[in-house]
């Protein structure tokens, strides 16, 4: 082939795709267009950039974008703090509880200013927003038995806490000793059948309890209709029992009485004149002081010899027990169990019982003095004698096992 025609064939399919593109874009613009202008088309994303684009931000960036995100207002395509809807129910018939108080306490947490109140108003539900973590919620409404529930939220959870509250009846009542003295520190248990009462801290779990405060007053508490077994005491074995139904929405109070240190009333044969201030005191033997002195004496002969040719006695006893009296008459509350002399002051006189008085435990007690032969006051009480005129006081006790205002231990229904 001559080289002349070989070069002209190699020029023109060099030349030819570039008139075809020519062609093709002469064409495209010449099309109609409704006399709009082309819209430029952008270049598209590689197959890499595609994938990129659709995976999640980084967990710090979605919070800076919540944070930044107008108040009121849920951010898209991030994880938002979790909301958790609330709403209580009426076992009996479903309907909604208005006026359920609902805390909000963070498992964690120690504090108890940590804790979210809600009050659910008339509406079905009320949602709030918390932070990520393990929540406790209690929902109680008067009347009802208190329900509490666990949730685990987490970022962007969105969930609804569903409780009905079973009617009950409320505990009310008092503790005090058999003298109507309040008692506090021990706890009531309401157990169900099958539920016995808690030795350790973990046999509690599940079973109904309430304390007694300070005062003697019993923590009211609302328990489930049911007959149960009321135990009184605290973990171990329990100091009172015994058995009640309650029945939903019937109310009832508990009165404790268990116990209580002796009691002990003071009366005098006759009233002396109002110059004298009265006050009988129960002393007990300070045995650890008299054996100190008789140790002494046993080592000192000469000394134990003068006092037995003076008749001196070496006995030491402290008061144990003071009771103003008034009118004649005086009690003491809470003595302790003892053998003990009576002693009535007078200021400047003196007069002490032989040590005859034995108190038990949890008795009752009524001791009559036979009031002596007062010395007349002269002057001020400045005057008195450091060491008062000892005389001997006649008593008779009494013990009154039938007194009126004490009570045998128990718990009672009122």
């Amino acid at each position: 082939m001559p080289a002349g025609l070989l070069n002209t064939m190699k020029r023109s399919l060099i030349i030819a795709p570039a008139v075809l593109a020519l062609a093709a874009g002469g064409w495209y613009l010449s099309r109609d267009t409704g006399g709009s202008a082309p819209a430029p088309v952008a270049p598209g994303p590689s197959g890499e950039e595609s994938e990129a684009s659709q995976d999640p931000l980084p967990l710090l960036d979605q919070l800076r974008q919540v944070e930044a995100a107008p108040s009121g207002e849920r951010s898209q395509g991030v994880l938002n703090k979790p909301l958790l809807s609330l709403l209580a129910r009426r076992a009996a018939d479903g309907d909604a509880l208005p006026g359920t108080k609902v805390t909000i306490n963070p498992r964690e947490a120690e504090d108890e200013d940590a804790a979210i109140t809600v009050e659910m108003g008339s509406t079905e539900q009320e949602t709030t927003e918390l932070e990520p973590g393990a929540w406790l919620v209690t929902f109680e409404a008067e009347g009802y038995v208190p329900e509490a529930r666990e949730v685990d939220l987490e970022l962007g959870d969105e969930e609804l806490l569903e409780v009905s509250l079973i009617r009950g009846a409320q505990i009310t009542g008092s503790a005090e000793d058999r003298f109507g003295q309040p008692l506090a520190g021990h706890k009531l248990f309401f157990l169900a059948p099958g539920q016995v009462h808690p030795r350790f801290p973990r046999d509690a779990e599940g079973i109904l309890t309430t304390a007694i405060d300070r005062n003697g007053e019993i923590e009211p508490i609302t328990i489930p209709p049911e007959l149960y077994t009321i135990t009184y005491g605290n973990l171990g074995t329990p100091r009172l029992k015994t058995e009640g139904r309650v029945s939903a929405g019937e109310d009832a109070e508990l009165s404790i009485v268990y116990g209580g240190r002796s009691r002990v009333r003071f009366e005098l044969s006759s009233v002396p004149d109002e110059e004298h201030r009265l006050e009988v005191r129960l002393e007990e033997l300070d045995e650890e002081k008299a054996a100190r002195d008789q140790e002494r004496l046993l080592k000192n002969p000469e000394l134990a010899a003068r006092d037995r040719a003076k008749g001196k006695s070496r006995e030491h006893w402290r008061a144990r027990g003071r009771a103003q009296l008034r009118g004649g008459v005086g009690e003491l509350r809470r003595a302790k169990p003892g053998v003990y002399r009576v002693t009535l002051v007078a200021r400047p006189g003196e007069y002490s019982s032989e040590p005859i008085f034995t108190l038990e435990q949890d008795q009752s007690y009524l001791v009559k003095i036979q009031t002596p032969a007062l010395p007349a006051r002269e002057g001020n009480r400045k005057g008195d004698p450091k060491l008062p005129r000892e005389g001997p006081l006649e008593v008779t006790i009494i013990q009154d096992p039938q007194d009126p205002d004490m009570r045998e231990d128990g718990l009672y229904w009122r």
